[in-house]
């Protein structure tokens, strides 16, 4: 069955990077696609509206549809011209997606429109997979990189990041990371498990992590899947392991009220370093908020 995916555009050198993605991911995935760019509403002082002319929109379309033709004449495209604010837009149609692809031209210090702060908007609340892919991103082979942690809630980013491997004929790297809390400037053991050396507590999380490995090998026969376990930031450890990825896979948690983040703080910080082509997987059931917070945050 084929993967219905959007791809989202905004005539920018990140978008050129994320066509580059859709037409190479083309080769190993029978696509349904569907190119969109998002005509943004000009509101007028008394509570009118500009009309805007979706001319220049459709002209852009037809040019992306053009060079991914030219690249992969098989590959059909569907042109949309969605209308209102890119977050908004993108986030109501990935109920009926399976997968939406952006760019982003700031890698490092996402700003703008889908640029910057509507990737990391559209990511927070999408009911599919989000794959943001930096401008100059070369698309190279190497390995998936995906983060785990031991909670369960990166279960679905995982079996994402499995068939996405797999796919790709590439090997799989899990990468863990825990923290060695400070009290009084100096490290100290967990709370809950002070009776253990510190090197034991690296012990038991390389075996949960490896614990791990060995579900997705049995779920995945013939799957290279590597781990790593590291001190520290998650997202800096994940960040890292990912400068050599072709792809990296990250969990959503939701989103929570706090600071209008619409990201755990993990998938929030691997979006903006952006090391490579970042896939944030949203988890089974999100967390809900009231309406009002979601209106304030876009």
């Amino acid at each position: 069955m084929a993967e219905h995916l959007i791809l989202a555009l905004d005539d920018s050198a990140g978008s050129d990077a994320a066509v580059d993605w859709v037409i190479s991911r083309s080769d190993t995935h029978e696509l349904d696609l569907e190119l969109t760019i998002v005509k943004e509403v000009v509101r007028m002082p008394h509570g009118g509206r500009m009309p805007l002319s979706s001319t220049p929109y459709e002209e852009y379309l037809h040019r992306v549809a053009a060079r991914i033709t030219a690249s992969r004449p098989l590959l059909a495209t569907r042109l949309v011209v969605r209308e209102g604010h890119p977050a908004r837009a993108l986030i109501a149609a990935s109920d009926r997606t399976g997968l939406i692809v952006l760019g982003s031209s700031h890698p490092g210090a996402l700003v703008g429109l889908v640029n910057g702060t509507v990737p990391l908007q559209v990511a927070g609340r999408s009911r599919c997979p989000v794959v943001v892919v930096p401008a100059g991103n070369a698309t190279p082979s190497g390995r998936v990189v995906c983060g785990w942690t031991d909670d369960g809630t990166a279960d679905a980013a995982v079996e994402f990041a499995a068939r996405e491997a797999r796919s790709s004929d590439e090997p799989l790297h899990l990468v863990h990371a825990w923290r060695v809390p400070v009290l009084g400037g100096a490290a100290v053991p967990p709370l809950g498990v002070a009776e253990f050396a510190l090197d034991e507590v690296a012990a038991l999380a390389a075996a949960s992590v490896e614990d791990a490995a060995r579900s997705v090998r049995a779920a995945h026969p013939g799957l290279v899947v590597t781990t790593e376990v590291a001190t520290g930031s998650a997202a800096t450890a994940i960040a890292e392991a990912g400068r050599d990825a072709s792809l990296v896979v990250v969990g959503s948690h939701g989103r929570t009220a706090l600071g209008g983040l619409l990201l755990g703080s993990v998938s929030h910080d691997v979006l903006l370093a952006l090391p490579a082509p970042v896939a944030v997987v949203p988890a089974p059931e999100p967390i809900t908020v009231l309406p009002e917070i979601l209106d304030e945050d876009l």
